[in-house]
């Protein structure tokens, strides 16, 4: 007899060459520990994986990578496979020109945070771990960028009566009454400007409060007034009260402790017999108490302790002259300033 051959076989066996075979088999499948493939009736499948080496898992009869690619906006991203699971994509890099901030990429350029003041636009970069100073681009109106910051700009005083930066700047008319804080009157005058003045020529005329003389008159001579500087010009006096700071200039003009008018004038011409004079010479006019409204309205009466002092502000196109007294001035204590005085410039220009 011959070698027997099978040519039926148990369940979950079948024939192959006259053998009866199991109908699974181990098989070999990528990052696989265990695997086998079942006989279909003429073929072995698909090899199908049923335990996995570290750091894979089975998906649908494959071991599949704990770790995958996922989408992040400007970069790559990662996720891990944990409990039946992925989790969160998470940032691996960024492209070029981007940086990893939380979970995120970010662009390594941005609009300053905060802005510089003053400033309109500008960015800052990304480096070495830190974001770096803001680099100005643009200032708010009425701003001019220098040497990356914003700086009040070099604005015309074409607000100001003949577009003078040297405005009336302080007046006090008690000096040496009763209870008065300095013993002469004074007018201070100011370069809001950031070029000096040459006053030579120019002059400080006073007026009543309703009168049209202004014979009373005080030449301020050969002086010129620095960028942002001060000018105290004295007028009459008596004894009671403290000395003023030294007087750039001396006059003897004897003003009202209350009210009257006073105007800055590029000439030494005496103004003719006008309320409130005009014209290309006239710098600058100031009223107080009950005069004559020569610039809006006149500041308040001013006293034997008050004068009419001019809010200082550096903000254009106005630099602290509205053309309108009562609001451009406040009644205060005196503080005369001179010459010696720390400048305060606007970057008001003119003549």
């Amino acid at each position: 007899y011959g070698t027997c051959t099978a040519s039926a076989c148990s369940a979950s066996y079948h024939v192959e060459s006259g053998v009866c075979v199991s109908d699974t088999r181990s098989c070999s499948a990528s990052n696989a520990t265990a695997a086998t493939e079942t006989w279909t009736g003429s073929a072995y499948g698909t090899c199908t994986a049923s335990a996995c080496a570290s750091t894979y898992h089975l998906e649908f009869g494959a071991c599949v990578s704990d770790t995958r690619s996922c989408s992040i906006t400007n970069g790559t991203g990662s996720q891990s496979y944990a409990s039946g699971a992925w989790g969160t994509c998470t940032v691996a890099s960024c492209n070029s020109t981007y940086h990893q901030e939380s979970n995120t990429c970010v662009s390594n350029t941005r609009t300053c945070s905060p802005m510089p003041a003053n400033a309109s636009a500008g960015t800052q970069l990304y480096a070495s771990g830190a974001w770096g100073s803001c680099t100005i681009s643009a200032c708010s109106s009425g701003y001019a960028l220098a040497a990356n910051a914003c700086t009040a700009s070099a604005a015309s005083c074409s607000n100001q009566t003949n577009g003078s930066q040297v405005v009336i700047s302080q007046v006090y008319g008690g000096g040496g009454n009763t209870s008065a804080l300095y013993k002469n009157d004074f007018i201070e005058l100011h370069n809001r400007g950031n070029t000096a003045v040459d006053l030579n020529g120019w002059s400080v005329q006073y007026a009543s409060s309703s009168g049209t003389s202004w014979t009373s008159i005080t030449a301020i001579g050969t002086k010129t007034i620095a960028p942002g500087g001060y000018l105290l010009i004295a007028g009459s006096g008596g004894t009671v009260g403290s000395n003023l700071p030294t007087a750039d200039v001396t006059g003897t003009i004897n003003l009202s402790s209350t009210s009257g008018k006073v105007i800055l004038v590029s000439s030494t011409t005496i103004t003719g017999a006008l309320t409130c004079p005009t014209g290309a010479t006239i710098r600058d006019h100031v009223s107080f108490g009950t005069s004559t409204a020569c610039d809006g309205s006149p500041t308040q009466a001013l006293s034997n302790i008050t004068a009419a002092i001019r809010t200082e502000s550096c903000t254009g196109p106005s630099f602290g002259d509205t053309n309108v007294n009562s609001a451009d001035f406040t009644v205060a204590a005196p503080a005369p300033r001179n010459s010696m005085t720390t400048p305060v410039s606007c970057s008001c220009t003119g003549p």
